[in-house]
């Protein structure tokens, strides 16, 4: 199964209020990559589900079937009302950006800000969001948000909604693969919905990782009253940070470390150590008697017998 969960960066632009209907239409599209349906209840779909999700008025998406050239209109607006007579230069704008890698917006005409070549011909906004497979620009998505967009009338939102659209082609690309692309083997598949698996863990991992930094660096430049108990709290910290994967940086010197509480000379509470390997054998650094401000990192291969 392809992986549902929507990355943070896409959210953060928005109101909590709205972020609901965008995560139920991510879901949404993502689920749509690998349904049960043909190649154009796919396309019609996804177009419907991008058309409410930026506003549009309208749109189509653009195909290129192997061996050919010349991308085609597989789903919506063969005859948009915004492309009226200039449907030679709606082809030249697909044709541009079936060669591009990133989603680009375009102005509309006489606004001054058309200096892509080619230029948008229309009175509308458009949104424009190549389908990339392996490599190969197999298609765009073609959406026309209008005069007054409800997303995308400054830099920042148009950057966002770009953002998006790069997003939501991955799930396009995936269904079209499946569906469309049969010379394709099956372990292709396999290998993408393990990619999305792997970035899915890996924004949990992220998360974790900066909510144990944050609640332990409340505690740093504290000292619980005697040595059994800063050894009894640094022990609980690294097992939990152990459980997860995780060491913290040694200050020193950037190496992945232990944290430990040790006996040392008149420091009645002990001293806070970074047990860690360096090229010379174990080495460790540090000595403050209070609780340090930790910095976590992934906790390194384990080393190979000697």
């Amino acid at each position: 199964m392809i992986s549902a969960t929507i990355p943070n960066e896409l959210l953060t632009p928005f109101k909590p209020v709205d972020q609901v209907a965008l995560r139920e239409e991510y879901a949404a599209l993502a689920e749509l990559a690998v349904a049960d349906c043909g190649l154009d209840h796919l396309l019609s779909r996804f177009l419907a589900h991008a058309v409410r999700l930026f506003g549009a008025t309208g749109g189509a998406i653009w195909l290129r079937a192997p061996g050919e050239t010349k991308p085609s209109i597989r789903a919506g607006d063969a005859e948009s009302p915004a492309w009226q007579a200039v449907s030679l230069e709606r082809e030249l704008l697909i044709r541009h950006a079936i060669s591009r890698t990133k989603s680009y917006f375009l102005h509309p005409r006489g606004t001054g800000h058309s200096r892509k070549s080619p230029c948008n011909p229309t009175d509308s906004f458009v949104l424009l969001g190549p389908v990339d497979s392996q490599g190969d620009r197999i298609g765009v998505v073609e959406l026309v948000l209008g005069r007054r967009p409800a997303h995308g009338t400054s830099p920042a939102e148009q950057r966002c909604c770009a953002n998006w659209l790069d997003h939501l082609t991955s799930f396009l690309r995936q269904g079209i693969e499946n569906r469309f692309l049969g010379n394709l083997s099956p372990l292709q598949p396999a290998l993408v919905n393990l990619a999305a698996t792997r970035e899915e863990i890996e924004n949990y991992q992220r998360a974790i990782r900066v909510s144990l930094e944050i609640t332990l660096n409340c505690y740093a430049g504290s000292s619980f009253g005697s040595l059994n108990n800063n050894r009894t709290f640094t022990k609980t910290v690294q097992e939990l940070l152990d459980s997860n994967g995780l060491r913290v940086e040694c200050p020193e010197c950037g190496s992945p470390a232990i944290l430990r509480c040790q006996a040392a000379g008149n420091a009645r509470t002990g001293v806070f150590l970074y047990d860690h390997y360096l090229h010379r054998g174990r080495t460790f650094h540090g000595g403050p008697t209070t609780f340090p401000k930790l910095k976590l990192v992934s906790k390194p291969p384990r080393r190979a017998a000697e």
